[in-house]
């Protein structure tokens, strides 16, 4: 059951809610990584997530500036729920 949980805070539905992306790009999606921690015997644990943003751009604004927030804390908390 703990694996199945750590599963699913890497899902794309649920790491959204660990991504903060603003300015002037929004989130789009994420996936995991394609290095994993070898702790496990099988892919649980990414060591990274791919966060992909998007923003448009035009002859009137030529370039575009935002931020992409991790948030690391509300991510640790879940998964101290998840090892109680």
């Amino acid at each position: 059951e703990i694996l199945e949980e750590i599963q699913e805070i890497f899902s794309p539905l649920t790491f959204r809610r660990f991504v903060d992306v603003q300015k002037d790009f929004h989130y789009y999606s994420c996936e995991r990584g394609k290095d994993f921690y070898e702790t496990l015997p099988f892919p649980t644990w990414p060591k990274s997530m791919k966060v992909i943003s998007r923003t448009d751009i035009n002859f009137n604004r030529p370039a575009a500036d935002g931020l992409l927030i991790f948030k690391k804390g509300d991510f640790i908390d879940e998964l101290e729920k998840i090892f109680k």
